[in-house]
């Protein structure tokens, strides 16, 4: 009796992972072309976002569409997103996110944060280390205010790598299902960049974009902010 069990569920296992094989398979190719992820007949168009856009969620019931890179690799599984449409919003296992062509990305001012997260670089679904809410939204827009219009300076004057490295992850209301992404690299003590144009004291901390390849020494208002620090 119980070897007959056990060859049920066996099968039923055995069928489950063949059925999920299947609809893997079946889902329809995006191909890269011109810029973007096209399908077979030119129908729909995917774009995959920079750094600074992460999803916030995967749902791995069923794959909406095989992303082919190269012939020569394994084609890779895009997935739908909590709470955003699959025809404009997708992500894959490493919550990139993808968005239909036509949808433009908000910058970091447009989306409006309302909520802000910490956690240490290379974790998407790691602990908090630090975080503002809603009730502490003048915060967030005077940070949001200093990465965008404060004195920014370029990647190649970042005199050490960093102890730590965190990021920052913006969320908006107007924008759900996926985060901006800054990142937050710490020092254990005030580090000072030296060249013939001068000096810039990076302090203990800096936020860097990895897009725009330019960071903002910002680290005393924004652990003052997050921790309460005077």
């Amino acid at each position: 009796m119980k070897k007959t069990i056990l060859l049920r569920v066996s099968a039923l296992l055995m069928a489950s992972l063949l059925l999920f094989s299947a609809c893997a398979k079946k889902a329809p190719t995006l191909t890269y072309k011109d810029g973007a992820y096209h399908g077979e007949s030119n129908d729909v168009a995917f774009r995959k976002a920079s750094m600074n856009y992460r999803a916030q969620s995967i749902i791995r019931q069923h794959v909406i569409y095989n992303l082919s890179r190269s012939t020569k690799q394994d084609p890779t599984p895009l997935y739908a997103i909590e709470g955003l449409s699959e025809s404009d919003w997708l992500t894959d296992e490493s919550f990139t996110l993808y968005h239909n062509s036509s949808i433009t990305l908000p910058t970091l001012t447009q989306m409006n944060p309302d909520t802000l997260y910490m956690r240490l670089s290379g974790d998407p679904t790691g602990s908090m280390m630090g975080y503002l809410g809603e009730d502490q939204k003048v915060k967030i827009d005077d940070l949001v205010d200093i990465l965008t219009n404060g004195t920014s300076h370029p990647g190649t004057k970042i005199a050490l790598a960093p102890t730590s490295c965190y990021e920052l992850l913006f969320e908006s209301k107007d924008y759900p299902g996926f985060f901006f992404v800054l990142e937050y690299w710490t020092y254990d003590e005030d580090v000072t960049h030296i060249d013939e144009a001068g000096e810039i004291p990076m302090k203990k901390g800096i936020v860097y974009d990895v897009v725009t390849d330019r960071f903002f020494v910002m680290s005393e208002i924004l652990e003052g902010y997050l921790y309460g620090a005077e």
